[in-house]
């Protein structure tokens, strides 16, 4: 039974009581204990009348009296305001939700429900799974065309040509040229000493010896082919004997006192610091990047690479044919010791945190009030009652119970004044 019920219970019940005795007095009137308990009931039932026209009032009009009743719903604008305000400046006020947020300690809480859920593996694979649903979120050609005006704005910001130069002659103080340099030395040995060099250094030979048979006289061609069948010219040992000599020559290259090593690094620094100082080259330079910017088609490669990279990560795998979990897991596991480990960045991590949580508070506060006004307003005058009696209704119903409690107190004091003190007075001064 709720509190509804038994204040309407204990109203009934006097009522009942009230009109039980009003006919025993009828037939005892003089009756000393039947008088008593009229004038108690009759106080009780006065009482919780009285107090449940009171309640009733303040929702609806009870028995149709149409003047200060109905209070809440005539006054729901100042009652809802009243409520926003309450809310606003006492329960959630701007200085309590500060003071809550500035003891936040988010970074710890944050890492101990991870730990809980697995740690690094419980990231890897939460992010593997963001990972694969990209491609279905994600506009590949919208992203590329994004990108490459990014980039492009970016670049055209920078003084390419200047950076291109200071950055060669950085390159060429700190002895990266001389590693460059033999990178390309390798590579060129690798060339040269192949079997197509051989081929064209003997073509080479041969046209020439067909240029020397073609302008030489009789005596010569009979000279160079008494040579050539005494194999005193031997075409591919030449070719052979020119290829190794070509070998030698570059491999002697590689050595940092090398005459025509030494002889390039001077002419290119030379080079590089009279570009640096002629604005014409500089501007060439810098019209020549923007050009190849400008022509190259950065959307279809971005395009490209990154529906390739989305498709990859769709099936569960990165770009190495591993599983994306596998993957990502050394980077989640990184991840996860040095944010254990490192105090600081726990402390960084909830500076940011309480900085952005207050932020939006201070920014949002009155979202809080807003959200309440309009949460109310969208009640009806019914719902609106309903609301406030199930967050009141109890309390309220009490009173209605007390009502006739205090009033048969009060009934019962008043009858002993008026019959054992005002009585005997009234006869004493007669």
């Amino acid at each position: 039974m709720n509190y509804r019920r038994r204040a309407n219970a204990v109203l009934s019940i006097v009522f009942i009581l009230f009109v039980f005795v009003s006919g025993a007095k009828r037939v005892w009137p003089d009756n000393f204990m039947i008088r008593l308990c009229q004038f108690v009931l009759e106080a009780s039932l006065v009482g919780g009348i009285a107090d449940w026209f009171a309640i009733t009032a303040l929702f609806r009009k009870p028995l149709g009296w149409p003047y200060h009743t109905a209070l809440i719903p005539r006054n729901r604008t100042k009652m809802i305001g009243a409520i926003r305000a309450m809310v606003e400046q006492e329960l959630l006020s701007a200085a309590m939700i500060r003071q809550k947020i500035e003891g936040l300690q988010l970074t710890g809480k944050i890492l101990n429900v991870l730990e809980k859920q697995g740690g690094s593996d419980f990231l890897a694979e939460k992010l593997a799974r963001f990972l694969s649903g990209l491609k279905m979120q994600v506009n590949g050609t919208k992203v590329a065309v994004d990108f490459s005006a990014l980039i492009r704005d970016k670049v055209s910001e920078l003084d390419i040509a200047q950076k291109i130069l200071a950055y060669s002659q950085t390159m060429l103080h700190r002895q990266e040229f001389d590693r460059w340099l033999d990178d390309g030395i390798e590579d060129l040995l690798v060339y040269v000493s192949g079997t197509r060099v051989y081929a064209r250094i003997l073509i080479y030979l041969e046209n020439m010896k067909e240029q020397q048979l073609a302008s030489g006289g009789f005596l010569q061609k009979t000279f160079f082919g008494i040579f050539q069948a005494s194999d005193g010219v031997n075409l591919e040992d030449a070719a052979d004997a020119l290829q190794t000599h070509l070998i030698l020559s570059i491999r002697r290259l590689k050595s940092p006192e090398n005459e025509l090593r030494m002889r390039l690094k001077f002419q290119l620094e030379q080079r590089l610091q009279n570009w640096e100082n002629d604005g014409v080259t500089e501007a060439q330079i810098e019209e020549w990047f923007q050009q190849i910017l400008a022509e190259l088609s950065l959307e279809s490669y971005l395009e490209t690479g990154i529906e390739k990279v989305l498709t990859t990560w769709q099936e569960g795998k990165s770009l190495r044919g591993e599983s994306l979990v596998s993957s990502v897991k050394p980077l989640t596991t990184h991840f996860w010791k040095t944010v254990q480990e490192d105090k600081n960045l726990q402390e960084t991590l909830d500076t940011y945190f309480r900085d952005t949580l207050l932020k939006i508070a201070q920014k949002e506060h009155n979202l809080i009030g807003e959200i309440v006004e309009e949460t109310l307003e969208d009640l009806s005058d019914d719902e609106l009652n309903q609301f406030i009696e199930d967050k009141a209704g109890n309390d309220l119903q009490w009173i209605r119970i007390n009502g006739s409690i205090v009033g048969g107190i009060l009934g019962f004091v008043l009858f002993m004044i008026l019959n054992f003190a005002y009585q005997p007075l009234l006869m004493v001064l007669k």
